[in-house]
């Protein structure tokens, strides 16, 4: 069988920050710990909602003060997953946001949640696990039961659906129960596999498996599978900002059919935001120390692993979904920069609450001509780059996960 992983780092643990880790690293705390991405493995991905198919059929929503708009084809949508805490308490969230800074659709995944992405976006829907249960959920409506998918004890699942909603492909990661690994908190990493199946589970096809490397799925580029890598023996990775993937060792592209591997991506370095139809963002240098977080310079990758410098340096960035210009995040502020270098830069939070020297972080792009922008005292604002105006959004997010539209 083909090798998708050679010469790869020997994989225990995966990073993980938890909602104010994340916000710390943002705010310049640069001390993060580990999460092991078997931690616990207490019934795999196991959620606070029922695994029934009547509950899991049933619409969950964390704030019914803000009702699901209906949602027309021609809209573009993010997808944004904030972890529990006292913007989501009972449990993690994953909220669908329309260009109108609307929620189109809510939904708990429960704390023990797979992997990153947490969920996979299709051209018209996005998927997410509830339990070992697939569950799909479209801008406007509830969400659906598909299938569950193959799980254990002391398993963890990621997986990504193809853009038509035919195909999906799944890695499992296995644990070992009792065995020590590296640390006191982590336990020993046994391997994975990855496979591809169609989405209700027939036409089989394994691709890749290993007892010391760690990739996952994370989307697709044509028929083509965009595989995360993870990071090394200490669960750190290069990244500043963790990446929606959390491809803390680069992004691997492989045919879908055979696991070939095609392309390498970021040469081992860290992927920096979502993926588009053009390629990623790739993290040239580690700039997190032991206080401070440091802007380092981006390059951009194709789909066949050709770089570019770009003459930026950041903490997180965003590619323009089917378009050219970039989001850049300083740390201190940012700034949309287009091909000619131009650069706009992103507004400056306001109101009674907001504190010397506060600022906008990125979160993504919703569409061409807007950004989801958060702040840390601050509403979460979506800001039309075109107008130069910006609009109250009712979330807390720690990441943005996927757009709809999908695919890469």
């Amino acid at each position: 069988m083909p090798d998708t992983c050679s010469k790869q780092t020997t994989v225990q643990s995966v990073l993980f920050p938890p909602r104010y880790r994340y916000r710390f690293m943002q705010t310049r705390l640069g001390l993060i710990a580990a999460f092991v991405l078997g931690a616990a493995c207490s019934g795999g991905t196991s959620s606070s909602m029922s695994n029934s198919p009547a509950a899991a059929s049933a619409p969950r929503t964390a704030a019914p003060s803000t009702p699901t708009a209906a949602a027309s084809n021609q809209d573009q949508f993010a997808v944004i997953f904030t972890s529990s805490g006292p913007a989501a308490p009972g449990g993690s969230i994953l909220t669908i946001v329309g260009p109108d800074g609307r929620f189109y659709g809510q939904t708990r995944i429960g704390d023990d949640v797979s992997p990153p992405p947490f969920a996979s976006t299709t051209n018209d829907a996005v998927y997410y696990l509830n339990g070992q249960a697939l569950m799909r959920l479209q801008p406007g409506g509830t969400p659906m039961r598909i299938r569950d998918l193959p799980g254990g004890t002391s398993v963890r699942m990621a997986f990504a659906v193809s853009p038509d909603d035919k195909k999906i492909a799944i890695a499992i990661l296995t644990f070992a129960a009792s065995s020590p690994g590296p640390s006191s908190t982590a336990p020993k990493y046994l391997g994975m596999k990855l496979f591809v199946e169609d989405l209700d589970g027939s036409h089989h096809v394994d691709l890749f498996s290993s007892t010391t490397v760690a990739e996952w799925p994370v989307g697709w580029h044509g028929s083509d599978l965009v595989i995360a890598v993870g990071a090394g023996l200490n669960g750190y990775g290069g990244s500043l900002i963790p990446d929606p993937y959390f491809a803390y060792a680069g992004i691997h592209v492989a045919d879908a059919a055979t696991g070939q591997r095609k392309a390498t991506l970021c040469g081992g370095l860290p992927a920096v935001g979502l993926g588009t139809s053009k390629g990623i963002l790739c993290a040239k240098e580690n700039g997190l120390g032991p206080t401070t977080i440091t802007p380092v310079p981006m390059a951009f990758s194709d789909w066949s692993g050709k770089e570019t410098d770009l003459g930026l340096s950041c903490i997180n960035g965003g590619l323009q979904p089917a378009g050219d210009d970039i989001a850049c995040d300083t740390n201190s502020g940012g700034f949309v920069v287009n091909p000619d270098g131009a650069k706009q830069p992103f507004p400056t939070p306001s109101g009674p609450a907001v504190g010397w020297g506060d600022s906008y972080s990125l979160v993504g792009w919703l569409g061409h001509d807007h950004l989801l922008l958060w702040s840390r005292e601050a509403p979460t604002v979506l800001y039309d780059i075109v107008a130069g105006t910006t609009q109250q959004v009712d979330v807390r997010p720690d990441a943005m996960v996927g757009a709809i539209p999908g695919g890469l």
